[in-house]
């Protein structure tokens, strides 16, 4: 069993949301934890590229792709 102490998913999952996908967790990342041995993870809000002009947005894109992900899990 492994702990991931600090994953960006959350970063991927809303670049790919803002492009038209859903169900990004699942479909792209849920099952290479699971292959890792993932069980448990600490999944930070990362505000995480240079070009980002307005901090606030791009937080609350990320956290309206968080619930959108989660709606979306079985």
């Amino acid at each position: 069993m492994y702990f991931d102490a600090h994953s960006d998913i959350w970063c991927d999952v809303t670049t790919r949301r803002l492009n038209g996908e859903t169900n990004v967790f699942d479909r792209c990342h849920l099952e290479r934890m699971r292959k890792g041995g993932v069980e448990g993870s600490i999944f930070v809000i990362w505000v995480e590229r240079p070009d980002i002009q307005d901090y606030a947005i791009r937080t609350a894109q990320i956290k309206q792709a968080i619930l959108d992900e989660t709606a979306e899990c079985d």
